[in-house]
C-alpha cells in the first residue's frame, strides 16, 4: 500500500498523511508517537513504521489500522454530544 496524499480521500479539515522521523527510544527500547494534528473523527487509519540505524533503514513494518473516536462539538445553534 502507497502512503501518499493521493492514495486516499483529501480533506480540507484533516491531514491525510502524516510522517515522522527522529522518534527516539525510551529507556526500555520502545518508541512512540502522538500525531501533533487533528485526525478526522470516526475514521479507519493506516499506519506503518521503520527503522533507520547509522546508514542501514529496515523494510516497512507490516500495515496496521486503528479507528479514531467519535467526537461531538458545540458550534453556534448546533450541538452533537454522541
Amino acid at each position: 500500500m502507497a502512503f501518499t496524499a493521493s492514495s486516499g480521500a483529501a480533506s480540507a479539515y484533516y491531514a491525510v498523511a502524516v510522517n515522522r522521523t527522529g522518534v527516539p527510544e525510551d529507556a526500555s527500547g520502545r518508541t512512540s508517537y502522538t500525531v501533533e494534528t487533528e485526525l478526522q473523527p470516526a475514521t479507519k487509519l493506516y499506519w506503518r513504521a521503520r527503522s533507520t540505524q547509522g546508514g542501514t533503514t529496515s523494510a516497512w513494518s507490516a500495515t496496521a489500522t486503528f479507528k479514531t473516536a467519535i467526537v461531538g462539538y458545540n458550534k453556534p445553534g448546533e450541538l452533537y454530544d454522541p
